[in-house]
């Protein structure tokens, strides 16, 4: 097992997390809601995996809120968050996708 080193870490550096929204159960970078794709939901991390919490227990160091995601009544919304990580392809890394009911 790779256990890293000072050049290469074991967990690449979280760079920022940030929101998905679609009408659809597929959402993610791919499949989303452009208006809510926007740099002001995001938030800035640019830090360590172990600096953000334990990766083995799940249990996490710091809290971060998305605000002013403003919902149209009487839509179903499937939400997730996504982490990009610094690695060869800056990808994210998804939560599960959550269904929102708005009335």
């Amino acid at each position: 097992m790779y256990t890293g080193s000072s050049h290469y870490p074991r967990h690449p550096q979280v760079i920022e997390v940030r929101p998905f929204l679609s009408l659809t159960p597929y959402c993610g970078a791919g499949n989303r809601i452009d208006a809510y794709y926007k740099d002001e939901f995001r938030v800035l991390i640019n830090k360590n995996w172990d600096e953000i919490g334990n990766m083995n227990t799940g249990i996490g160091n710091e809290t971060y809120i998305i605000k002013d995601l403003q919902l149209k009544s009487g839509y179903t919304y499937y939400f997730r968050m996504g982490a990009k990580v610094r690695d060869t392809f800056e990808k994210f890394n998804y939560s599960e996708v959550v269904e929102i009911k708005v009335p």
